[in-house]
């Protein structure tokens, strides 16, 4: 079983390792690995990456449907699909470049000590409203690159011209400023992430709670990125995991009392929280 700090150790390592190599694999492997297709957001236009995320061969199904790329794309798809189903959102909390993105300014935030900003209630269903939508129009395919924010960020960090749409460059930059003061905002609204998030009470992944020690400290909820609010008012479920859950694992760490919190793996546990010592 993972020591409380090491799966921070651990998340970390992996998102910076992984966003090495979905931005400049290419460049020490010769080539990208073109038959898996990635449930994050790095972004499909840079030839550089060492393997591309979903977003191009679902944006862009025309071109490739029934085309010379058709069986590549579709064993593409097919790895997505397998992906979410058996592991749901647990690749935007340790694969996707630009959740890494997002947590650098957070915690670049965190070292200069300024304050970070909540969402308010009244404002979350909006940010539903959004990232459906956001769903719905990637889908469809309409217009979706030219906008995607991911793409004028990732696509410069990669070292290529990411292009000159104002208003793509316009939501990247609001993006990462909101992200400099409200963790993993993006995450909110993915697209990408509301599809694999479908699939999170059915994957291998699980978000445990045992009610009876929780005692009611909220600070599961204050450290959560994604802001759950069961994870911290729930007390008769014992699987609190929800489909916005990206399984950093914070309130895991954070969580002051034996085993009310914990999460499995392939019905394992990986980590529980420990009673805090003085």
């Amino acid at each position: 079983m993972m020591k409380r700090k090491g799966i921070t150790i651990f998340r970390w390592a992996a998102l910076m390792v992984s966003f090495i190599f979905l931005l400049y694999g290419a460049n020490f492997m010769g080539s990208k690995i073109n038959w898996v297709k990635l449930p994050v957001f790095s972004c499909a236009l840079s030839p550089s990456g060492g393997v591309d995320s979903i977003c191009k061969t679902i944006v862009d199904v025309e071109e490739w449907f029934l085309g010379i790329n058709m069986i590549p794309s579709l064993i593409g798809i097919g790895v997505f699909l397998l992906l979410i189903i058996l592991f749901g959102r647990l690749f935007c909390g340790y694969v996707c470049p630009f959740g890494f993105v997002q947590e650098l300014l957070s915690s670049v935030r965190k070292k200069l000590r300024l304050p970070s900003f909540k969402i308010p209630l009244k404002v979350k269903p909006y940010f539903t409203t959004v990232k459906w939508i956001m769903v719905i129009g990637f889908l469809l395919g309409i217009g979706y690159c030219d906008l995607c924010p991911v793409r004028y960020v990732m696509l410069p960090l990669a070292g290529m011209v990411s292009g000159s749409d104002f208003i793509g460059i316009f939501l990247a930059a609001l993006i990462l400023g909101l992200a400099f003061f409200n963790e993993r905002i993006f995450c909110r609204i993915c697209p990408i992430g509301a599809l694999a998030g479908i699939f999170n009470s059915r994957s291998l992944a699980r978000i445990k709670k045992k009610g009876v020690a929780c005692t009611h400290c909220r600070a599961c909820l204050e450290v959560c990125p994604m802001e759950i609010k069961e994870i911290y008012e729930e007390r008769e479920k014992t699987d609190l995991t929800k489909q916005e859950c990206i399984y950093c694992m914070k309130c895991i760490e954070i969580c002051p009392e034996e085993t009310a919190l914990s999460f499995e793996l392939c019905k394992k546990n990986i980590l529980v929280s420990k009673r805090h010592r003085r």
